[in-house]
């Protein structure tokens, strides 16, 4: 997990656990804390994000390298958190107030879900929508999209990605509206699983502004490929990405390899999810997986038999974002 002071901090703080249920009992008891304001808390985010210096921030989503968590926000909700977890009933998951729950009358709540394996930024998106699916089919609206209830479900559409973070379990302001809901006896999401349930095309959930005139640039590209420019700068940029893709896999290999014992799973999907933001296609990665399965510390042998589950994930991820 990944935390943040406050919301302006760029750095995150990092803290690996071993089990979910660890995760669990943290955030029970982080639940329990009483505090004057919410700013006073601390923000968390389910994410691995990326330490390159080169980034000016650590929590956008370029900065992702992968998630292992799924955060759903409920804002000024008319659904009950009992019924948004029935929604769930087949999953493990907790749900707890936010600490301005019941103002106005309404309810304000965030859902925890753990998954079985990391994902990357595509296949998170597509998890969100496929419970997104599962809130209209109860009939309450997510943004713009409307159940048959005309009730508000309060699912931020702003948090659909895994560079959301958000705050940290405490008690609510006024204490008779805090609330802690438990799935926790079931079965873990298994994203392989999820991913092939997407929407075939992505849902639309705001309103976007249209696409700025890009005359100017166009003509200007127009111009610099009259003048024979074109060919020199496509060769000149096309050496510099290949230089920036070997770079990145060599830092991912790096870091693979000096990945400590007992981190081998996570490790050795992070080398390829890794890879594939790098810009490295699914036979170029499953080569490497091959080629440096016993690189670390982790045992060799796990890590060969763990290469097609993690192929099949990316495949399936590559075929969730090709809907979008």
């Amino acid at each position: 997990m990944a935390y943040f002071l406050t919301a302006l901090h760029k750095s995150a703080t990092t803290n690996t656990f071993t089990r979910w249920d660890d995760v669990r009992d943290l955030l029970k008891t982080l639940w329990n804390v009483t505090l004057k304001d919410k700013n006073q808390n601390m923000l968390m985010s389910g994410s691995v994000f990326s330490s390159d210096a080169a980034s000016d921030t650590q929590k956008g989503l370029a900065d992702i390298v992968y998630a292992h968590m799924l955060q759903l926000d409920f804002d000024d909700s008319e659904m009950p958190p009992e019924a948004m977890s029935r929604l769930l009933q087949d999953v493990r998951h907790v749900a707890y107030n936010s600490f301005n729950n019941g103002r106005d009358a309404l309810y304000r709540f965030r859902v925890m879900i753990p998954l079985s394996a990391p994902v990357t930024t595509e296949a998170y998106e597509s998890l969100w929508d496929i419970i997104a699916q599962r809130v209209l089919a109860a009939g309450y609206s997510v943004g713009k999209q409307r159940g048959h209830l005309g009730l508000r479900s309060g699912m931020d559409v702003s948090k659909r990605t895994p560079a959301s973070f958000m705050y940290l379990p405490s008690q609510a302001c006024q204490k008779k509206h805090s609330f802690w809901i438990e799935n926790w006896h079931t079965h873990m999401l298994d994203p392989s699983v999820w991913v092939s349930r997407a929407p075939d095309n992505a849902p639309e959930y705001e309103e976007h502004e249209a696409v700025s005139n890009q005359s100017h640039q166009l003509q200007t590209l127009m111009l610099a490929i009259r003048k024979g420019n074109q060919r020199q700068l496509d060769q000149q940029e096309t050496r510099a990405a290949e230089n920036r893709k070997e770079r990145q896999r060599d830092a991912a290999l790096a870091e693979w390899q000096a990945a400590p014992g007992g981190t081998g799973n996570a490790a050795f999907f992070r080398f390829a999810a890794s890879l594939k933001r790098a810009g490295y296609d699914l036979i170029e990665i499953e080569q490497d997986l091959k080629a440096h399965h016993g690189d670390s510390h982790s045992h060799s042998s796990d890590r060969r038999k763990q290469i097609p589950s993690i192929m099949s994930s990316l495949r399936k991820q590559q075929r969730g974002r090709s809907r979008f």
